[in-house]
């Protein structure tokens, strides 16, 4: 067995592998959102706040990740 045969085997990598399926659907998710706001929002300022707040939101789900 090649040396990265052996690493994708263990709880490590496991882990990263979960926390990057976990990562995609929940940016898929604020992304969702975040498009509708945009559609709904004509303000430039609410436009602005909406993605800071889908940015934030990601920082969150990004956090909640390494907890669980």
């Amino acid at each position: 067995m090649t040396l990265i045969q052996t690493w994708v085997q263990t709880p490590l990598a496991q882990a990263i592998g979960w926390t990057l399926v976990h990562s995609l659907w929940e940016g898929a998710l604020v992304a969702l959102v975040l498009a509708a706001a945009l559609w709904a929002f004509r303000s430039s300022r609410a436009r602005y706040a909406a993605a800071c707040l889908a940015m934030l939101a990601m920082l969150a789900a990004s956090a909640s990740l390494s907890r669980a």
